[in-house]
């Protein structure tokens, strides 16, 4: 039970920072830098990108968590250890499946704030000048 419920929240935070983030991303673009919230969008958003790393990381250790605490719960013999390998690599897998996940998609997220938000600055110096 506690595996769903800590799924569902993950995939439904992961999908909220995703969302600010890429919101932040189209706040941001096509404006300059000096303009009214351009750079609370971008802040906002670099935010939202290392909150992805973040909960990657914190899920992957929950998953080792909850895999080792499993085995306390069963008697450890030469009949149930294959069973008891098997539920813990499917632990694993899953933890660290989050960290697969989340660290790439945090780290694209965040070059492409930087770019736009790089833009907006060009933007902005080109504006002084003209």
């Amino acid at each position: 039970f506690s595996e769903k419920v800590f799924s569902s929240v993950f995939v439904i935070v992961f999908a909220g920072l995703i969302y600010t983030a890429v919101l932040a991303i189209t706040k941001i673009h096509g404006q300059p830098a000096d303009s009214s919230g351009v750079r609370t969008w971008f802040e906002t958003g670099v935010q939202s990108a290392n909150a992805i790393a973040t909960l990657a990381l914190t899920y992957t250790l929950l998953g080792i968590s909850l895999g080792i605490g499993s085995l306390s719960g069963h008697e450890l013999n030469y009949t149930t250890i294959p069973n008891i390998i098997k539920n813990l690599t499917m632990h694993f897998s899953m933890a660290f499946m989050t960290t697969v996940i989340g660290l790439p998609v945090s780290a694209v997220l965040r070059s492409l704030l930087l770019i736009t938000f790089s833009r907006a600055e060009e933007r902005s110096r080109r504006h002084l000048t003209e």
